[in-house]
């Protein structure tokens, strides 16, 4: 069978990357064929127009706006994307036939966010497949998420989404929250599923890492996501505590790191560190999960 997978942009947030990365593994294991639907920028002028918003904005901002549209933030792990990541890409999914997939998968990771949905430029409709609306193809959501369990859709939105999700043939949500939301809201009865990136083992995470990569044990790694001053008193306290040294596994948007200290590292080198670490602190679901 001939699957789609529609997920969030994959870019520099490790866990959305590895989630993908497990999901397609696993299919691709039972005998499909499997890609991601990617949506492409419409034109270099709109990317341009971003960059020069965003300039403007850290200009008279005393903290660094997360600069989400730089190329140059993903150079490491966008070499892993290309890699391991299948991708069909397209400008609009109205471009996207219904002879193209056999089945088409919603997840995982925050696709039924309210604010992550509309920051890549898709609607809730759109994440609910309304672009399939009579086609002749399976639809599933697997381990899709809310990434909160407060409702934060419309009354309209509440009342397309949950005609949407009628057509579904299975749905599967990561956490039991969405559970009792997708009851609640959208009148249909879902199932808690795995996140993706635990249907695989430690073997299968370790084959991504390079030898070279791997080093001895060194103490505290933090992986944060939302910087704060409270989580940066927080990894003092346990490092005073342990009395261990603190290594970080990616680059924070704050006021202390330039363009190039931005730049992600790569997620071989991210994998290594829970290899590495005696101790994590984290605000991440997924690196909750590697620990």
């Amino acid at each position: 069978m001939k699957i789609g997978i529609l997920t969030l942009p994959l870019h520099t947030n490790y866990g959305g990357i590895l989630q993908a990365y497990a999901l397609q593994t696993v299919l691709e294991r039972m005998g499909h064929e499997v890609s991601f639907i990617t949506l492409k920028v419409k034109s270099e002028r709109y990317g341009l127009i971003k960059r020069i918003v965003l300039y403007i904005i850290r200009s008279f901002k005393t903290t660094i706006v997360p600069d989400t549209y730089s190329k140059n933030s993903s150079k490491y792990t966008e070499k892993f994307i290309r890699k391991w990541i299948k991708r069909d890409e397209y400008y609009s999914l109205n471009e996207i036939t219904e002879s193209k997939y056999d089945a088409i998968i919603v997840g995982s990771d925050q696709i039924w966010r309210a604010l992550y949905v509309k920051m890549c430029h898709m609607s809730i409709e759109n994440c609910f497949l309304d672009f399939t609306e009579g086609w002749n193809i399976k639809r599933i959501a697997y381990a899709a998420s809310f990434g909160t369990d407060c409702w934060d859709f419309s009354a309209d939105e509440t009342l397309n989404i949950s005609k949407l999700a009628q057509n579904f043939n299975n749905i599967g949500v990561r956490e039991s929250s969405g559970v009792d939301m997708c009851l609640r809201h959208l009148g249909c009865k879902v199932v808690h599923v795995l996140d993706p990136t635990m249907l695989l083992n430690r073997q299968d995470y370790l084959k991504l890492i390079p030898i070279i990569v791997r080093k001895n044990s060194r103490g505290i790694m933090t992986y944060i996501l939302d910087y704060d001053e409270q989580k940066d008193t927080i990894v003092e306290t346990i490092k005073d505590k342990l009395n261990k040294e603190v290594f970080a596994s990616n680059i924070p948007n704050i006021n202390s790191c330039s363009k190039r200290g931005r730049i992600q590292p790569p997620v071989e080198q991210w994998l290594s560190g829970f290899e590495e670490a005696e101790f994590v602190v984290t605000d991440s679901f997924h690196a909750c999960v590697f620990s």
